[in-house]
Formats: structure tokens, C-alpha cells, sequence
């Protein structure tokens, strides 16, 4: 995998180094989970507003997009509306910033050719808000959608003290695994990545 630890551009928003540092350990963790799948076009979702979706977006971003430009294409639903699926030639991998599924009516506001040309969902969980009956309504959203879920981030953006922390993590993961098993019963295995889960990765605060 080519290494976008070089990379300086996020630091130009005025994040220290700290974060600057776990936005490029981030990228690198979800654009190496995506390749081991053969998903082009992924959905980022998340159960509501402000659980970090478009943040984690935004950090890939700011990251994959500029160190990779032929391998990564970021738009957003809006754009979406301009442009066709078959407007982004391979190996290009298309993000999509997609929608808090348990908000408002729960749509997603593609038409039906981006629906169709969905390969999966990467989920944004919020540490500390989101729960178990969130992610079940989650699971089931996406199996109505026929979209099965290629990866989880969770995104840590509080204070607590680390061993509680780490203890609420873990319950969180071993719900969210045996939630989310393989790919929904409209797809295939080969799908889902392999385990069904990307790392946990600690984030920044949400957007």
C-alpha cells in the first residue's frame, strides 16, 4: 500500500500534530480495509446527526483524495445528482457522503442508479451515544436497502478516562460483531471484507 504518512495537508486547518497524526492513521486504516474488497462505490452512514460521518468523510478525504487522486473520488449526494456512476473509470473507488439513516424518513437521497451501483456501507459509530437497539434499526435499514455493511469506525471524540473507555469499546464491538455478521441476504460474501470490520480507530470530534 502507498503511504500517505507525507502527507501534510491536513495540518492546514490548524490541528496539532496529535491529530494531524491519527487523521492519517485513520485513512490509512479505512483505505486499507476497502482494498481488501472488491466495493467501488461505498456509502458512508452513521444513525444520526452528528455521530462523525461527515468528519470521517471529510478526513478521508482531505487525505486519500490528494496522496491518491486516480485510486479515490470523494462527492456528496449533491454531486452525485450530477454525474452518473459510469463517470468514474476503474480502479477509481467512489466515497459517497451519504446520510444518518435513523434521522428524518431514514432516505438517502440517491436515485436509483447510485442505489443500484452501491457495493456497501462504511458505518460511523459515535462512542458513548450510540446503542445497541441504533445499531439492530441500522442493520435492519441496510438490509431494506439491499446494502450490506463493509466496515464499522468508531468515533471516540470524548474525555473519559481510558480503562472505562476501552471496557465500553469492547461490549460496544462484540454487540456490534454479532449485529453485523456478513453481508445481507440480497449480496454475496464476497462483498464484505474479510472479518466484516475495519480496526477500531480512535477519532476526532464529530462534524
Amino acid at each position: 500500500m502507498r503511504s500517505i504518512a507525507r502527507h501534510d495537508e491536513a495540518a492546514a486547518d490548524g490541528a496539532s500534530k496529535k491529530e494531524v497524526l491519527a487523521r492519517r492513521m485513520l485513512a490509512e486504516s479505512v483505505a486499507a480495509a476497502l482494498r481488501g474488497t472488491p466495493c467501488r462505490f461505498i456509502l458512508v452512514v452513521s444513525a444520526r446527526s452528528g455521530d462523525g460521518k461527515s468528519h470521517l468523510f471529510h478526513t478521508l478525504e482531505s487525505t486519500l483524495a490528494v496522496a491518491e487522486p486516480q485510486n479515490w473520488c470523494f462527492i456528496d449526494v449533491v454531486t452525485a445528482a450530477t454525474v452518473s456512476p459510469s463517470d468514474f473509470p476503474e480502479p477509481c473507488r467512489v466515497v459517497i457522503d451519504g446520510a444518518a439513516l435513523l434521522d428524518g424518513d431514514g432516505g438517502i437521497d440517491l436515485d436509483a442508479q447510485w442505489m443500484a451501483a452501491l457495493d456497501g456501507a462504511l458505518i460511523v459509530l459515535l462512542a458513548g451515544r450510540t446503542t445497541e437497539d441504533e445499531v439492530t434499526q441500522l442493520r435492519s435499514r441496510l438490509d431494506a436497502l439491499e446494502i450490506p455493511p463493509v466496515g464499522v469506525v468508531w468515533n471516540d471524540r470524548d474525555d473519559r478516562g481510558l480503562p472505562s473507555l476501552l471496557g465500553a469499546l469492547r461490549r460496544r464491538a462484540s454487540a456490534v460483531r454479532h449485529m453485523f455478521p456478513g453481508s445481507s441476504a440480497a449480496r454475496t460474501e464476497r462483498d464484505v471484507a474479510p472479518g466484516g470490520f475495519l480496526r477500531r480507530v480512535r477519532g476526532g470530534s464529530a462534524a
